[in-house]
């Protein structure tokens, strides 16, 4: 079987990968071609193996966005440290020391402080966390601006949107959105 031309192997840890699966499933490779030598009467077994492999090998290309997925958390805080320095923020702070769970993000230093909150894809958990905590500062009185920055708002959801939306002053609905106009958001939430 010739590989797809729809995802390149051009880095080293893409090419550990491919390698591990081929040799994982006793396949070879020549020249872009997968192939696997057996006797007449390993037939039957070897093509089912083949086709796992080849399953496998073509699935590489989701490595990607699952990577990026996972990244979610690093990613918005780069953009928090790079963008938002003048702000300075501080990460994991606890508003309320009475009250340990309740943790905020980011913590962005103005007049009226910014707890900003990032929201994985799907989790349900952290998402209602950050609406009871929200919740409980304005229930405590403290001065703040709530942000929240989600991964994709869409997944989320008619319920959780609902929960987010009545509990924070900011949403962005992806990184990108953050990205794109958070610095100013944040100024106008700050003044």
């Amino acid at each position: 079987m010739r590989l797809s031309y729809g995802y390149d192997i051009d880095t080293e840890n893409k090419e550990r990968i491919f390698r591990r699966i081929l040799d994982e499933n006793h396949v070879s490779e020549d020249n872009g071609n997968l192939f696997v030598d057996v006797r007449p009467e390993q037939l039957y077994p070897a093509v089912l193996s083949f086709g796992q492999t080849v399953g496998k090998v073509s699935n590489m290309a989701l490595y990607r966005r699952e990577v990026i997925a996972n990244l979610f958390y690093e990613m918005l805080k780069d953009k928090v440290e790079s963008c938002l320095g003048e702000f300075s923020p501080r990460e994991d702070v606890t508003p309320m020391p009475q009250r340990e769970e309740l943790v905020v993000d980011y913590f962005l230093d103005r007049t009226t402080p910014i707890y900003l909150f990032g929201i994985k894809e799907r989790d349900t958990a952290k998402l209602r966390l950050a609406a009871v905590s929200c919740l409980e500062f304005q229930k405590a009185r403290l001065p703040f601006r709530s942000v929240v920055v989600h991964q994709n708002f869409d997944s989320l959801s008619k319920i959780d949107r609902k929960i987010i939306t009545n509990a924070v002053d900011k949403q962005f609905t992806s990184l990108d959105e953050f990205d794109a106009s958070g610095r100013e958001a944040i100024e106008r939430l700050a003044a």
